[in-house]
């Protein structure tokens, strides 16, 4: 019974093409090098309409971007087998660079006759670390540091009361994390990992209350500093095996300005199982406390969010052949 006010079209198309070459080198038994370059093309042409009291609105417009990426990887094994180790255990270190390109995401928003496509995402990112194995290989772990600079990374924003994608100016991310695997038999394993992520503005203007508001220094809104994770599972060939996971969450900003943050939360899940020769049946509990905090922004408006999915149990059956 609601008349419609306006009805609005949008037609976009794209291509993709490129040119890509990969080359994996170890000139010594101790050093591998990765290298790799593409060529990138893309090609975007939009067009809109909106059609209302007033009558008709449309626009097009079109873009083209040709970039080169690329990846640089290095791994050299400082150390080999040990005291009681095996030939499997040993150091390695190792560093890569990265420069990537992304299309920008298509904005479905109810302003179809602007339709400015946004430039694409680009990302340079540097890491480097120490990994290795130890105890006849059972022990696996890694250590690692990171840094990635975004520029024209695409955000959500309010423009007029209406939801909106926009290139966000320069960001950056830094930060270090660890992890660990020992495998205790050869069905139990026990994993365990930590994070820190530093993600702030590096350039970025926005408006808010008619007021130019610089959001260099402030940290991205939803992106959680520290995370951390633990597990144990127990998976025989035949037989019942079990699994249980607890996942950390640091606290985050629910907005650009950090004036609204979010606590820290935890969850919960674990895993039932039995298999025979071809057929398995699981019980899986996900989110056993059943926590329901912000874990993202809502994409419909200003100050809406996804909240963690509730608790939820599944019952799998499956055959192999």
């Amino acid at each position: 019974d609601v008349p419609v006010q306006e009805t609005t079209g949008l037609e976009d198309e794209r291509g993709f093409g490129g040119l890509y070459a990969q080359v994996e080198w170890t000139p010594m038994p101790r050093l591998r090098v990765d290298l790799g370059g593409r060529f990138n093309f893309t090609d975007e042409k939009r067009e809109g309409e909106v059609e209302g009291e007033d009558g008709e609105e449309t626009g097009s417009s079109s873009r083209s971007v040709s970039r080169g990426s690329g990846t640089l990887g290095v791994s050299y094994l400082v150390l080999e087998g040990g005291a009681g180790g095996s030939a499997g255990d040993g150091l390695w270190v190792f560093a890569d660079y990265r420069d990537a390109l992304k299309p920008a995401a298509i904005d479905f928003g109810p302003e179809a006759e602007a339709i400015d496509i946004l430039k694409p995402e680009t990302a340079t990112s540097t890491e480097g670390g120490f990994k290795g194995r130890l105890l006849d290989g059972r022990f696996e772990w890694q250590a690692s540091v990171f840094r990635m600079d975004f520029e024209n990374l695409v955000t959500s924003v309010i423009v007029d009361g209406r939801p909106a994608l926009v290139n966000s100016g320069e960001e950056r991310f830094k930060g270090y994390e660890l992890e660990g695997s020992l495998r205790l038999s050869e069905a139990l394993r026990v994993q365990a990992s930590y994070a820190h992520h530093d993600s702030k503005f590096v350039d970025f203007v926005q408006v808010f209350d008619d007021v130019p508001t610089q959001l260099a220094g402030k940290r991205l809104e939803m992106a959680p500093q520290e995370l951390a994770a633990f597990g144990v599972s127990y998976f025989p060939e035949r037989g019942l095996s079990a699994w249980a996971t607890w996942n950390y969450v640091g606290d985050r900003y629910l907005n650009k300005r950090n004036t609204a943050l979010a606590p820290a939360f935890d969850t919960y899940s674990a895993g039932l199982g039995w298999r025979l020769d071809a057929w398995r049946f699981s019980l899986i509990g996900e989110n056993l406390t059943d926590e329901r905090d912000p874990v993202a922004e809502s994409e419909l408006g200003d100050a809406q969010y996804y909240r963690q999915t509730a608790r939820s149990y599944e019952l799998r059956v499956s055959f192999d052949f």
